[in-house]
């Protein structure tokens, strides 16, 4: 076994910085699904080793701000937003910091990593016919505190061990429905086409823009130690 030195610790969160910067570019030239390998590379940036434990200290990371109520029975999804267009007909979701419509806050690591809720499901249950999508008996609906939630440590790894670092054969539910363009609860449409149904295209899914927007979050972090 070789001990490896500080100076080449840092390198390695160094290299897996550039990675994930490597990564976002190949996302935003067109490449969804390379959003799910980001999570192995913010893993490694931020929790699978001692150095990158002390890296962070001190750091501070962006999170999107956005109200969140009892009385608001669709899902909260505040790390992304969705766009559409007509010519072709399509839906694509976009991380918050590409759509810039909701006012940023910071936060220590702990809060944004394991406390900051980044998804909360709506009313209808898990697992609904609909994905995402409202009954319209109350009775059926999901209390307020026992609707499903999701902080970014149980996010990324989801994604690493069930998207990213191979190929799961079974998803969480939350997970599955986060790939779905009716996830969001709303029905966004373009003539007869709708994302209810599924006839809608979808260029880019709300899991893939989540990934995106972490990892936004993760560069943005280190921009002070880009240099390390």
């Amino acid at each position: 076994m070789v001990k490896l030195t500080e100076s080449q610790q840092r390198e390695h969160v160094k290299g897996a910085l550039g990675n994930l910067e490597a990564l976002c570019r190949v996302f935003d030239e067109g490449s969804p699904y390379i959003a799910f390998s980001m999570a192995t590379e913010v893993r490694k940036v931020l929790v699978d080793s001692p150095i990158a434990t002390r890296l962070r200290g001190g750091l501070t990371f962006s999170t999107p701000v956005s109200s969140s109520t009892e009385y608001n029975l669709l899902p909260e999804m505040k790390l992304v937003a969705a766009t559409i267009s007509s010519s072709p007909a399509r839906i694509s979701f976009v991380h918050q910091a590409g759509a810039d419509m909701l006012p940023t806050k910071r936060l220590a690591f702990r809060d944004w990593w394991n406390k900051d809720i980044i998804h909360r499901a709506g009313a209808a249950p898990i697992g609904a016919s609909e994905p995402g999508t409202v009954f319209g008996n109350p009775e059926h609906h999901v209390p307020y505190e026992k609707r499903h939630t999701l902080v970014r440590r149980t996010f990324v790894d989801w994604v690493r061990n069930r998207l990213g670092a191979h190929l799961d054969g079974e998803l969480p539910d939350l997970l599955d429905e986060l790939q779905r363009s009716e996830s969001m609860g709303a029905r966004f449409g373009v003539g007869a086409l709708s994302t209810l149904d599924g006839t809608l295209p979808m260029v880019v899914g709300p899991a893939a823009a989540m990934m995106r927007q972490v990892a936004w979050e993760v560069l943005d972090a280190y921009a002070v130690l880009r240099r390390i």
